[in-house]
């Protein structure tokens, strides 16, 4: 997705138990399944909201480490849920949960990509070639 933008919102993050994220808002609440971006960090965090915490807060659960995390770091909504590449350049690549390539091929071209909360078997049944796969 693309780079998480200051205007959609900044939070702050209120607690960290595991690889669970409380993120507290001044203004508005991401909507849940949005994916969130951890700022100054060396490698990307993408947390993803799953639970609104009363008015200015929501539970994340974070797709990586939380090693290093502290209360008031910097978070920046992406405006948009995790997308995941789907389709027949996927074949034979290796990606994290978050859809980069991490075998170290390049970049991952695909007509597709989906939600990461999507019903899979409704966007793979678009495409002849992989539905077989997921229905035996």
């Amino acid at each position: 997705f693309p780079a998480a933008q200051a205007a959609l919102g900044n939070g702050r993050i209120t607690a960290v138990i595991g690889a669970v994220v409380d993120v507290q808002f001044d203004e508005g609440l991401p909507p849940i399944l949005n994916a969130l971006e951890v700022a100054g960090r060396e490698s990307r965090l993408v947390l993803e909201v799953a639970q609104h915490l009363g008015e200015n807060t929501v539970r994340t659960i974070a797709m990586d480490g939380t090693e290093g995390l502290i209360r008031g770091q910097k978070v920046l909504d992406t405006g948009a849920p995790i997308r995941i590449p789907v389709g027949p350049e996927t074949l034979g690549r290796i990606m994290n949960v978050i859809g980069e390539p991490i075998d170290e091929r390049g970049p991952i071209s695909t007509k597709h990509s989906p939600f990461i909360d999507c019903n899979l078997y409704q966007v793979l049944n678009s495409q002849d070639r992989l539905c077989w796969f997921f229905r035996k």
